[in-house]
This record gives structure tokens, C-alpha cells and sequence, in this order.
């Protein structure tokens, strides 16, 4: 059977924490809030004190400065304008099928309420606990996880409580 490429469009991609070091950061330096199913961390995005500049001065490779290649851009942490989002779901949660729907339903929970935080940039982590493998063998939804993640986010402060989720 044949499907319009436009008929499932793709769901929109989630700016996502990738490197060890990332998560590390949130935990050591970010606030956390907990519950029974999930533990979520934050930490604000802040302007560095000194962004390195492209180009400064022209490479030598007698200088010892360090080449930059103009085709790529310059990575810094220096302004960041969205929020990323990590996601931890340990083996002890359950199979990989429980893992992976409990990954889908955190990020759509999380597109959900992404619009609704307030101006600041995060870096949020979300670690799923075990009674999470639990909720999805016991018939629980997106609602329920999409309830639990914005209770978490105004715990922190992160979250607009004048707007209520349905």
C-alpha cells in the first residue's frame, strides 16, 4: 500500500544534549525536581564572558594559533536561543520496546509543552525511574506523562503556571 510522502508528515526534531560532558553539567550545576516516574534537571543557558571570535588574526602555522575552518561554524556556548533536551531511560526500566515508547512519549510530552516555558534558554535532562515501565504495563498515556513533566517543570520554575495544560 502507497502513502503520500505528505500524508505522515515527520514530527519536528527536538534540539537534543549529545555529549557526556552536557549531561554532566545539568546534573552537577542545575536544579532538579522529582516524582515517582521521572526526575527532570535544568540549567539555564548563560552568555560566556568571552565568545571566540573567527578570524581574529590570520593563521601561521608558525604563530601556534589554531586554524578555523570557514565553511563551519564557530560552536560556543556563548548564546544559545533554544532549549535542548536530554533523555535518560536505564535498562532497569524495562525492554527496549517500554524504553523506547517511554522516549517517545517524553518527547512528545515535551513538544507539548515546550511553547508554553517562559523566554529563558535550558538545558533540561529527563531521567525516566522504574515505576515508568511500570505506568506503561499498567495502561498509561501520553496524558499521564505529559501531567507529570509539567508538574516537574513548575516545580522548577521553569514552567508558566498562568497556562494551564488540558
Amino acid at each position: 500500500m502507497y502513502f503520500p510522502h505528505n500524508m505522515y508528515p515527520m514530527m519536528r526534531k527536538v534540539p537534543s544534549l549529545k555529549k557526556t560532558q552536557e549531561f554532566q553539567k545539568v546534573y552537577s550545576q542545575g536544579k532538579y525536581a522529582a516524582d515517582s516516574m521521572f526526575v527532570v534537571y535544568a540549567l539555564a543557558h548563560t552568555l560566556a564572558e568571552s565568545a571566540p571570535q573567527p578570524f581574529s588574526q590570520p593563521f601561521s602555522p608558525s604563530s601556534g594559533s589554531q586554524f578555523v575552518c570557514p565553511s563551519q561554524p564557530m560552536r560556543s556556548n556563548a548564546v544559545l536561543k533554544t532549549n535542548r533536551l536530554g533523555l535518560s531511560v536505564s535498562k532497569k526500566v524495562g525492554c527496549a520496546v517500554v524504553r523506547n515508547k517511554i522516549r517517545r512519549w517524553l518527547k512528545e510530552s515535551y513538544r507539548q509543552i515546550a511553547p508554553i516555558c517562559l523566554g529563558k534558554s535550558y538545558d533540561i535532562v529527563i531521567v525516566a525511574r522504574v515505576p515508568a515501565g511500570a505506568f506503561y504495563h499498567d495502561g498509561g498515556t501520553l496524558q499521564g506523562v505529559t501531567a507529570s513533566i509539567g508538574k516537574l517543570f513548575s516545580r522548577l520554575k521553569i514552567f508558566d503556571d498562568t497556562i494551564r495544560l488540558k
